[in-house]
């Protein structure tokens, strides 16, 4: 079987076009390829289903015999058109916005209190944090992701910026063998403890550039990682 899609279709189609000899023809073979007959856009009115469902007429009835279809030529031409009468009341949705407006001011609340939380300036460790609430612990692990994703080396200090250059957060990684546990209201989230530094950008509290380091080792060009 030969291969058969749309777009093998239009393009038989435009064969068959430039085979036309004549604008006549190439008119009816568009009225014919894409069904164009005014029968095709037909409809009933009102009047004519009301009396088709006071008077069904059986499926085995021949078409010549069953009564003829009415149609009104406003309809033929222009299409089914609502009938007029007392426009729909306006829905009163002030009640719904009032309580977005509650949710919005409280999440807003929320993430202010996070980014207080957390974004002190001062140097602390993973497991002194202790318990964080879920929408302070929301933006704790942005933070941490972004740090993890500016770290060319596990074993390496970074310091990166959010996105919207509002937060700098600072990350050294501990030994190996150390574990961190913060609490959540969802659970427990552990593993390997870093010293981190959260400061609020625009707090005015913008610190110097910190750089990654190795302890016990001199920087080298190309140790900074900003993101």
């Amino acid at each position: 079987l030969g291969r058969s899609d749309r777009s093998a279709d239009y393009r038989t189609l435009a064969a068959w076009f430039m085979e036309c000899e004549t604008d006549a023809e190439a008119h009816r073979l568009w009225r014919a390829a894409f069904g164009l007959t005014p029968a095709r856009h037909l409809g009933i009115d009102g009047d004519t289903l009301q009396a088709r469902a006071e008077a069904p007429v059986p499926p085995s009835r021949p078409w010549a015999e069953a009564p003829p279809l009415r149609i009104s030529p406003r309809l033929r031409e222009t299409g089914r058109h609502a009938k007029r009468g007392v426009p729909p009341k306006v829905r009163d949705r002030s009640k719904e916005k009032q309580l977005l407006r509650v949710r919005l001011d409280r999440e807003s609340l929320q993430a202010r209190d996070a980014r207080r939380r957390l974004a002190s300036g001062e140097d602390i460790r993973l497991s002194q944090i202790g318990r964080l609430e879920s929408a302070s612990f929301d933006l704790f692990l942005r933070l941490l992701g972004e740090a993890l994703a500016a770290t060319r080396d596990p074993e390496r200090a970074v310091r990166t910026v959010t996105g919207d250059g509002t937060i700098s957060i600072a990350l050294e990684p501990l030994g190996p063998e150390t574990r961190a546990v913060i609490e959540t209201p969802d659970g427990a989230f552990g593993g390997r403890d870093y010293l981190v530094c959260i400061t609020d950008l625009e707090a005015g509290a913008n610190p110097a550039a910190k750089t990654e380091r190795t302890p016990g080792r001199d920087l080298e060009p190309g140790d900074e990682a900003v993101a």
